[in-house]
């Protein structure tokens, strides 16, 4: 016999779920969700991949929904964005900007460095241990970039630290 507030056993799925019709959304029972996605019996195993096959079919579902019009007035927006980023001054203005910001990182306290500056991390065994690992998640990062010029000098940084 169920305790009051608690569903009785028949109510209660292969995993402790309920199945009653109050658990869903209204949009659901309106028809505009689709199916729901039942939890996964093993949290964290598999959640992860549930979640991008989720969003993969939800950016998809999004790109078909695009008019005509659309994709050309984001094709024109794409053109004028490339058109722009190759001016010789906005180029000079990004490599300024770059510079500032790896100066000012220089001397910013990082979680991943236990909150200590890069500079603070270059002078102990452990903390250049944290640089190191942070560097070569930078140069993972570069390797996959669309955008490689934007990527850290590594070997820069590793000089400023006297590393």
């Amino acid at each position: 016999m169920a305790r009051a507030g608690q569903p009785a056993a028949r109510e209660l799925g292969e995993h402790g779920a309920r199945h009653d019709r109050d658990r869903w959304p209204a949009a659901h029972d309106r028809g505009e969700l689709g199916a729901p996605v039942a939890a996964h019996p093993h949290p964290g195993r598999g959640a992860a991949r549930q979640d991008a096959v989720f969003r993969a079919a939800l950016t998809e579902s999004i790109e078909e929904q695009l008019s005509p019009e659309e994709e050309r007035r984001r094709a024109r927006a794409r053109e004028e964005s490339e058109r722009l980023e190759a001016l010789p001054e906005v180029q000079e203005a990004l490599r300024g900007f770059l510079a500032r910001h790896w100066e000012n990182w220089l001397d910013s306290k990082l979680p991943a460095l236990r909150f200590e500056t890069p500079r603070q991390a270059a002078k102990t065994p452990a903390g250049r241990e944290r640089l190191e690992a942070l560097f070569a998640e930078f140069a993972c990062h570069a390797r996959h970039a669309t955008q490689p010029e934007l990527a850290p000098d590594v070997a820069e940084l590793r000089a400023r630290l006297g590393m």
